[in-house]
């Protein structure tokens, strides 16, 4: 096992832990918010009560059993499928180490980035607009296609090209992936 292995399994554990936390941070923000909330007003009607729960016991009712069991089926499928699509998640370094190694030059740094942003920038409205009409399965469907076309770009290219075509549908991926998978947690975790 080298030292490439070894960064390699580090960085999907960290990036596994990073996704569960912005779900859990997503979902639970609102809960908490409103037993901050709960907590500032009773601290504020009575300031010599001592009996106000502190931080700590409000975090343990926010991830209480009862408040994961009151999340409805729909929410824990929307989770399992963002999880799944996190494992083929990476960061933008790899594009640019990819780029590196292909060119040999640094100067393909800022200019898979652009690619990739420009990209996502100019697909979201559009693709925002598409999710109003079609089916979420479908475009999420053609989200997973454009990661793994993307994937291949990045893994197999031989070309400046093959790393910008890359670069270019992950972020159109991005755009049409990111935002659904947040609209439907949303839509979802009501209860």
């Amino acid at each position: 096992m080298n030292i490439g292995d070894v960064g390699t399994a580090f960085g999907i554990i960290c990036a596994i832990g990073y996704g569960v936390y912005r779900v859990l941070r997503w979902v639970l923000l609102e809960e908490i918010n409103q037993k901050t909330d709960r907590l500032v007003k009773i601290m504020v009607k009575d300031k010599e009560a001592h009996h106000t729960r502190s931080f700590k016991e409000g975090l343990k009712t926010v991830f209480s059993k009862a408040n994961f069991k009151s999340l409805k089926h729909q929410y824990w499928c929307v989770i399992v499928i963002s999880f799944l699509f996190m494992l083929s998640n990476y960061s933008g370094a790899f594009m640019i180490l990819q780029g590196k190694k292909i060119t040999g030059q640094d100067s393909i740094a800022p200019l898979t980035m652009i690619v990739q942003n420009s990209l996502a920038m100019l697909v979201a409205y559009p693709l925002g607009r598409l999710f109003d009409r079609y089916s979420h399965r479908v475009i999420l469907g053609c989200g997973f296609a454009v990661v793994i076309l993307s994937n291949l770009f990045l893994a197999h290219g031989t070309h400046l090209v093959h790393i910008l075509i890359g670069a270019g549908l992950w972020g159109i991926q991005m755009a049409m992936t990111q935002s659904l998978l947040v609209a439907l947690v949303a839509i979802n975790c009501v209860r």
